[in-house]
């Protein structure tokens, strides 16, 4: 539980929003493909940072709103 609350859903939010700003940033698949083979430690601390850093920007916005 805690390898998927700590590792893997921090990750995995990183990819999706590494994703789902392809756009605002304009590059493509291929370059972020290209990154990640070239920098693979660099691309997984890149997406567990996003990620941890979105959860607590929720939380944080969660709690402020049930007060």
């Amino acid at each position: 539980m805690l390898f998927l609350k700590m590792l893997f859903l921090p990750i995995l939010l990183g990819v999706w929003l590494d994703a789902a700003t392809a756009t605002l940033f304009d590059y493509t698949e291929e370059d972020r493909v290209h990154f990640a083979f070239a920098n693979f430690t660099g691309i997984v601390l890149l997406y567990w940072c996003v990620g941890i850093s979105f959860m607590l920007v929720i939380t944080v916005s969660v709690l402020q709103v049930s007060e």
